[in-house]
């Protein structure tokens, strides 16, 4: 081991480094696992979806809309017989002009929604800290009705990443007013426009506010 330095006027004596003085492990190294997990969870056999009326349709409409055919005022009718905006058959649009491939097609939702656990963990690091955001993060990753409304061409799909970018920007708004960093009104847009995309969705979307 190096000797010590003895103290004389103008020297301060140094201690070398331990691993207790080591800054920690920054939240994206800590995320990026969690959000790996919850795309496994929900890309685990993409082939075996749930693929009823409303994924046809929706699939359906998206594709005339894609090559130009049609372009639908309104959405998929609801279970209590009315019709929700049309908003998702054209989020899905562009992607049917890829393919024609439900499957594939299914892959964006299940990406989303993975990236919801990810958003998840940083609206809770915000709110309480490194242990709350992994929290977050973790339960949202694996929580099956979250995995389940990840994994279809439905509505509600798309509910679960806007919903987790309505409540992050809310979060980082408040945060931002409260530590007097940047402007938290951009940030209220956000959570807002999110939340709006997210009832358009689907209806049932009106929760968000």
């Amino acid at each position: 081991s190096r000797p010590a330095i003895p103290f004389a006027p103008g020297r301060v004596t140094m201690k070398p480094a331990t691993t207790n003085d080591s800054e920690p492990l920054p939240l994206g190294f800590w995320l990026l696992p969690i959000g790996v997990l919850a795309l496994l969870l929900r890309a685990w056999f993409p082939n075996v979806i749930q693929f009823g009326i409303d994924e046809a349709t929706a699939s359906s409409l998206a594709t005339q809309i894609a090559h130009g055919r049609d372009f639908p005022l309104a959405g998929i009718r609801t279970s209590f017989g009315f019709l929700n905006p049309p908003t998702y058959i054209y989020l899905l649009a562009p992607f049917f002009a890829l393919t024609r491939d439900p499957a594939l097609v299914a892959l964006v939702p299940m990406i989303l929604g993975a990236l919801a656990a990810v958003l998840a963990g940083l609206a809770g690091d915000r709110l309480g800290g490194r242990r709350v955001g992994l929290l977050a993060a973790l339960v949202v990753a694996v929580c099956p009705n979250a995995v389940e409304h990840s994994r279809r061409l439905w509505g509600h799909d798309l509910q679960v990443f806007f919903g987790a970018v309505a409540c992050w920007c809310m979060v980082e708004a408040w945060w931002r007013s409260a530590h007097v960093v940047g402007r938290p009104n951009r940030w209220l847009a956000g959570s807002f426009a999110a939340a709006a995309v997210a009832q358009t969705c689907h209806l049932s979307g009106a929760l968000y506010w």
